[in-house]
């Protein structure tokens, strides 16, 4: 019975995130086709219910799926009988944060920031392709109701640089990096039901002028991130960020997301 109940609201999630994955899908596939990409690791993949994992497996020699949550990955099969799983890496138990064992712990913002600026050692393995599926907007979330008082802008800035810099780390030179993050929803932004499709990138603009996105999402805090960091403007050559859409996340729920797509710098050769 309980394996039944998760099965239909796997079935009802698939549905309902078809628009997205197909997003997700053309973005992720795009840069699979034309660039010698033959490994990609998905961060926040879950049981990939805004994913294309049998299609992306025809094309790659490698997947390997990352998760906080184990039994999310374990999931997986279900949802796509046609992938072969003896052939797709999971890995679970990754806390992204480095900070899920602090969440019952008491100490300073400081003592936070610096255990958030810590590396976190996802893998051993690098890939030509990574993609964060919309977590680091999860990272803030698992953590939020637990962070002592204090700036919290700092806490997250620092959260945000160490993330890209995981990222980084696990792709090879010349790979290609998918940021994928949702920036607001209708619970703020109930006129996000109104805008057309081809202006949601208007209607983003005026909810960062209004200040109106979840924490540390704003596009343009994250390049400056990049512009202006030492460790990450080093690894990336160029990064575009692309038109958002909208995710149906609940049936009353749509979450306005965009993604950032850095190119790291390949080695370079010697004479």
């Amino acid at each position: 019975m309980e394996q039944l109940m998760v099965e239909n609201i796997a079935t009802v999630k698939w549905e309902r995130y078809a628009s997205h994955r197909e997003k997700t899908s053309q973005l992720i596939t795009a840069l699979i086709r034309p660039e010698p990409v033959k490994s990609m690791a998905i961060l926040g993949a879950g049981s990939g219910l805004d994913l294309e994992l049998a299609q992306w497996q025809s094309l790659l020699d490698q997947i390997t799926l990352i998760d906080i949550n184990g039994q999310l990955l374990d999931d997986a099969s279900a949802v796509h009988p046609l992938v072969d799983f003896s052939k797709v890496e999971q890995l679970g138990a990754i806390d992204f944060t480095g900070l899920y064992d602090r969440l019952d712990q008491p100490g300073t913002m400081n003592d936070w920031v610096a255990a958030a600026a810590k590396p976190t050692k996802i893998t051993d393995r690098t890939f030509d392709l990574v993609v964060s599926d919309a977590v680091f907007s999860e990272m803030i979330n698992m953590i939020h109701p637990s962070i002592p008082e204090g700036d919290l802008s700092m806490l997250i800035r620092t959260l945000r640089k160490k993330h890209l810099n995981d990222l980084l780390s696990l792709l090879n030179p010349g790979g290609v990096l998918v940021f994928i993050t949702d920036l607001v929803s209708t619970a703020s932004a109930p006129d996000l039901l109104q805008w057309p499709e081809d202006q949601l990138n208007l209607m983003m603009e005026k909810l960062l002028i209004d200040q109106n996105f979840f924490a540390g999402c704003n596009p343009y805090a994250i390049v400056n991130d990049c512009e202006n960091d030492t460790a990450l403007i080093e690894n990336i050559s160029r990064i575009e960020l692309t038109k958002p859409w909208l995710w149906r996340v609940h049936d009353h729920q749509l979450n306005l997301v965009y993604a950032l797509v850095m190119h790291k710098n390949p080695i370079e050769e010697t004479s």
